[in-house]
């Protein structure tokens, strides 16, 4: 069968068959999944600089420990699945280590208004 295009409408994968539309694979690791993590993390990063503005900004103690509280319980969770994902995309070790170590530091950098 042929789609409009004349192309074969039929693109079948065996079973066990496993390949990339497009994204090139460099040392087993597929490229588009980094990049894919990268705008994830820059993504992420500029939602906790705001976060942490938002406990930086804060003027008495109380608001500060109580919205403390609620981002760090908010980031721990965000960071588990951060950690997962990029586990399970096959990034390299190096990579996962710089994404996680970023997103870890734009939070305080946040409270500090920097």
């Amino acid at each position: 069968m042929r789609d409009p295009r004349g192309k074969d409408s039929n693109h079948h994968h065996g079973h066990g068959a496993h390949h990339h539309h497009g994204l090139p694979i460099k040392d087993g690791h597929c490229v588009g999944a980094s990049l894919r993590g990268l705008f994830v993390i820059i993504a992420l990063s500029l939602h906790e600089i705001l976060e942490g503005l938002a406990v930086g900004l804060q003027n008495e103690q109380t608001g500060v420990l109580q919205l403390f509280a609620a981002v760090a319980s908010h980031k721990f969770v965000i960071s588990f699945c951060v950690g997962l994902e990029l586990s399970t995309t096959g990034v390299t070790l190096l990579i996962h280590t710089i994404y996680i170590l970023t997103f870890s530091l734009v939070t305080p950098l946040g409270m500090f208004n920097i």
